[in-house]
């Protein structure tokens, strides 16, 4: 591995340089791919079970993201809608290329932490979540925006109206 393509394994960038190692169809497959597709997403699961919010940029995704096609595409489509991630004003224009375009689908919640003076009321809050999920090209109500709650605590809220304390 280039220094080029560690850096970009360790910041979860995708890109032609770090595309995923394509499993040679002459060989037999690994022992995880001959197992039912059940038992692999159970064994997957367990991987990243607990894994708490993280940041968009610097993240680094589990290392079955870096195995096989096969592996990528299944571990995207449990990793991705069971991680909340969290991006800041400043990373907001690397949001678009943070993720693999073909698993921008599988986003669930993505928190956008705004400066408190860009986001002054509920109202906006919502606004600013609805504008953010189409320019990203993401499933509606997937961007959270934090909004500072009268009694001075934050409370986030998506484009569907949807708030969480």
């Amino acid at each position: 591995m280039t220094k080029k393509d560690s850096g970009n394994a360790a910041t979860g960038a995708s890109s032609a340089q770090c595309a995923p190692i394509l499993c040679d169809s002459k060989q037999q497959n690994p022992p995880l791919l001959r197992l039912p597709r059940e038992l692999r997403d159970q064994i997957l699961g367990y991987l990243f079970a607990n894994s708490p919010p993280g940041p968009i940029l610097g993240c680094r995704l589990p290392a079955t993201m870096h195995t096989c096609q096969q592996l990528r595409e299944e571990t995207a489509q449990l990793y991705y809608p069971k991680k909340t991630w969290i991006c800041l004003s400043r990373d907001l224009d690397r949001l678009a290329t943070a993720f693999d375009p073909q698993h921008k689908q599988y986003l669930y919640a993505v928190s956008y932490a705004f400066y408190m003076w860009e986001v002054t009321s509920p109202e906006s809050a919502i606004l600013q979540a609805d504008h953010l999920d189409k320019r990203y090209g993401l499933e509606k109500g997937t961007i959270w925006v934090r909004c500072l709650k009268q009694n001075g605590g934050m409370r986030s809220y998506n484009a569907l109206g949807t708030i969480v304390d």
